[in-house]
């Protein structure tokens, strides 16, 4: 599938709903006018001589510049201009779409994102060693416009990688914030990960204290028990998050809870030789 030469094309266009992107659209072919989002800017698409390197080679080598969505296009113009009748034809496949639909959701380009779901990108397609969605990759690198996006068209907000984590629990981890008070907001659930650690469980042990601060807020158990019966104050004292400890204690994490092997917190904190997080759980009135 080979393209000749495209220029530089440039434009301004505001696009906010899908519905305008729609209309918008059917306006590209005739006025090869193609946005990028909601900002001006000129766009270099390559020149693809060669057959071998179609579109689709490109997308999944990741060497397309954020103006995706004009290569896209003008593939579909190639019909158009080699003749015969005019018609909707999509040149690359749909795990190609799927495909760069995962790759632009991690970096975050969000006219690329809206044009890829028009053009039938699957919102809920698994890519990667961990198996994880668009959701799980606009969420984790702090993308939450892409994670509006993608949840208007349907991505699934529980939706579990192979490590059976969600997107929530991976902002969880990360500390996005912004993007974890989104998705709770959204209907977002409580769910385990693999060994069953709690969003909770994954914020105390990276010391991630305002995701913390948002769960607890939400309801999180600060007492849920993981596959070794670990509580989130188990994990922050081992990890030596201080500043985690005390938020956990001034919520009314158990000071006295054992884990399968009938180590309580202050014990780790003995071990780890951990003195100020274990003066905070003396403090609190674990036994000496």
């Amino acid at each position: 599938m080979a393209l000749s030469t495209i220029t530089d094309i440039r434009c301004k266009l505001k696009v906010r709903k899908n519905k305008e992107v729609e209309k918008a659209k059917k306006s590209w072919l005739k006025k090869e006018v193609i946005p990028d989002g909601y900002i001006e800017t000129s766009v270099c698409l390559l020149q693809l001589q060669e057959a071998s390197k179609s579109i689709g080679v490109a997308l999944l080598q990741g060497s397309l510049p954020p103006g995706i969505h004009s290569v896209l296009l003008a593939g579909k113009r190639q019909k158009k201009l080699n003749g015969g009748e005019q018609q909707s034809v999509k040149c690359i496949g749909q795990e190609e779409l799927d495909r760069a639909a995962w790759y632009y959701s991690a970096r975050g380009h969000l006219g690329a994102m809206e044009l890829l779901l028009l053009e039938g990108a699957n919102p809920n397609a698994k890519h990667g060693g961990d198996m994880s969605t668009c959701l799980h990759e606009a969420a984790l690198n702090w993308h939450t416009e892409i994670v509006k996006l993608l949840l208007d068209n349907g991505a699934d907000i529980d939706a579990e990688d192979r490590k059976l984590e969600t997107p929530l629990f991976k902002a969880s981890e990360h500390g996005r914030a912004e993007t974890v008070r989104f998705l709770l907001s959204k209907g977002a659930a409580a769910m385990f990960s693999g060994n069953r650690w709690t969003c909770l469980h994954v914020a105390a042990s990276n010391g991630q204290l305002r995701c913390m601060e948002i769960l607890i807020a939400a309801g999180y158990d600060v007492d849920a028990r993981d596959n070794h019966m670990a509580t989130p104050l188990h994990l922050a004292t081992h990890a030596g998050h201080e500043a985690a400890v005390s938020l956990l204690l001034r919520n009314g994490a158990p000071v006295s809870a054992r884990d399968r092997d009938g180590m309580t917190p202050d014990d780790i904190a003995l071990k780890r030789g951990y003195t100020e997080i274990l003066r905070l759980l003396l403090e609190a009135g674990a036994a000496q």
